[in-house]
């Protein structure tokens, strides 16, 4: 049931012939460096999981980059004097070159992403023995990392 979008895309791309335009596409018609094709199933779950974390991965990684920027004066000045700098130099739209300029404020959300994964709830295992406010977490051990932010 789960991939028959799958096995859909598969029909239309053989009845027209368009082999690759989207990521569904491109992962039907590809094989791995083996010669191995996707299993429908693999396809199925990988598409799935692509949509849940993309679902609200752009408004919070936002609305922490905004948080974070209120918390840290000194990075939001930074952030505000880069993007000053490339706004200078902008022609008639920001584009592309534009954004690659921004390095300061690319780090700035990288590092929100980082802090703040796209699924709250999520767990991390611990990669060292470390003290968290008196607790001591034991490699190995589950922890909910939104509990610790």
């Amino acid at each position: 049931m789960k991939a028959a979008f799958v096995k859909e895309k598969k029909e239309v791309m053989a009845s027209t012939g368009n082999k690759m335009h989207d990521l569904l596409s491109y992962m039907i018609a590809t094989p791995d460096p083996t010669g191995r094709f996707m299993p429908e199933n693999e396809i199925a779950n990988k598409i799935m999981g692509n949509v849940a974390a993309s679902f609200n991965s752009p408004a919070m990684t936002t609305t922490f980059i905004v948080k974070f920027l209120g918390e840290r004066p000194d990075i939001y000045d930074e952030v505000l004097i880069g993007d000053f700098e490339v706004q200078k130099i902008w022609r008639s739209a920001f584009n592309w070159d534009d954004m690659q300029k921004m390095k300061y404020s690319w780090n700035v959300a990288l590092e929100a992403k980082r802090l703040i994964l796209p699924l709250q709830g999520t767990f991390r295992e611990g990669a060292t023995d470390f003290t968290y406010q008196g607790y001591t977490i034991h490699k190995g051990w589950k922890v909910c990392k939104d509990l610790y932010i």
